[in-house]
């Protein structure tokens, strides 16, 4: 399973741009971690336009997590030139840039 696959049945509004034009947004995750979950859930909440990038099982593969992030776990979201690595991390970075106040 190569590591830049897209998943087919989670496309992105916009082809992963934000609806205004703005940065990227991509999520580099796994339909199995719960960790990878709980920022697919907190996306959906919020509404935010974003790219899923499925991740191989081991590690080893996981060739352009290690590149974007310097690390192979995930959850990694990219939101252009910020990356983050950890579902406590993503969260929060969500709720103080996308949710509407």
């Amino acid at each position: 399973m190569p590591s830049s696959d897209t998943d087919p049945a989670k496309p992105a509004a916009n082809g992963g741009a934000a609806a205004n034009g703005g940065p990227k947004r991509i999520l580099y995750s796994a339909d199995w971690c719960w960790y990878c979950q709980r920022v697919v859930e907190k996306l959906k909440e919020l509404g935010v336009d974003y790219e899923y990038v499925e991740v191989p099982v081991f590690h080893s593969k996981r060739s352009k997590v290690l590149e974007v992030s310097g690390q192979t776990s995930v959850p990694v979201f990219v939101d252009g030139d910020v990356v983050l690595d950890d579902d406590d991390v993503i969260i929060p970075y969500l709720e103080e840039h996308y949710a509407k106040h």
